[in-house]
C-alpha cells in the first residue's frame, strides 16, 4: 500500500526537531561528537 508521505514528513521533522534540540543542548556539555 501506499503510505501517507505528510505523515511520515511530519514525524520525520519532530525527530530532526529533537534531535536538533538535543544537540544544542549538548554544546552547553560537549561531548566531542560533531558530526
Amino acid at each position: 500500500g501506499e503510505y501517507r508521505s505528510d505523515a511520515l514528513a511530519a514525524e520525520e521533522i519532530l525527530t530532526l526537531a529533537n534531535w536538533c534540540l538535543l544537540n544544542y543542548s549538548g554544546l552547553k556539555t560537549p561531548v566531542g561528537s560533531a558530526s
